[in-house]
């Protein structure tokens, strides 16, 4: 579109096409250019510059696809044991750094908190010589610490005690224990019966006899040595 501006001092203006004199003042001509841009603006350009990329899958869709993302390698599942278990047979014993049990054998069951370790039994004894307590009688279990040959009596550091007609206990702490062998006391060691002489410090002892108390002597009928 053409624009003529007449001469004021001829006093002459444009002719149109239909032979009447028009003209477009220049303020208007530029705000509608202004117009025109901003349209192009939000219609054309706006929508190539600013349009929003679609979100990236979440952890949840990824973990849903095959190969963990799109596009990537088909990871087949874990397989899965007999009763539900994920990883195969022996999965859960693999992490925990033990073997899984043969199928068919019965688990060992685990000791109780708390549950003191049964002391060894006494060793063997000639059948004559029984070192089972009975009523009234106790049988200590522990270290000799002195022996006294002449005198026929020991010194031990007892660390587990049993009355009769009840189960081995373990002491907390180690009690010093005298015990006082008789004429007819016997003792053995591996079956056989030895000499009280035979008996050095350091071994370990089972003596039985009367209970008398704590703080009392033993005054024992048997003494057997490990």
């Amino acid at each position: 579109m053409l624009f003529k501006i007449g001469n004021a001092d001829s006093g002459t203006k444009s002719v149109g096409a239909g032979g009447e004199k028009s003209s477009i003042p220049l303020p208007a001509a530029i705000g509608l250019l202004v117009v025109a841009l901003v349209l192009l603006f939000f219609m054309v350009l706006r929508p190539m510059l600013f349009s929003e990329a679609p979100p990236p899958p979440t952890s949840a869709q990824t973990e849903g696809m095959p190969g963990g993302a799109p596009g990537g390698p088909e990871i087949p599942p874990p397989p899965v044991a007999p009763g539900g278990s994920v990883g195969g047979p022996g999965a859960a014993d693999s992490a925990a750094g033990q073997p899984s049990p043969a199928p068919g054998a019965p688990a060992t069951p685990a000791p109780a908190p708390g549950a003191s370790t049964p002391a060894p039994a006494a060793p063997s004894a000639p059948g004559d010589v029984p070192l089972t307590p009975e009523t009234g009688e106790i049988l200590v279990k522990g270290t000799v610490t002195m022996v006294d040959a002449p005198k026929l009596k020991l010194r031990m550091s007892v660390t587990a005690v049993q009355l009769g007609g009840q189960p081995e206990r373990a002491l907390g702490s180690p009690r010093a224990k005298e015990v006082v062998l008789a004429d007819n006391t016997d003792i053995v060691k591996g079956g056989q019966r030895v000499k009280l002489a035979d008996i050095k410090p350091g071994a370990t002892v089972w003596a039985i006899g009367p209970n008398l108390g704590e703080g009392q002597p033993l005054v024992a009928r048997a003494v057997a040595v490990q």
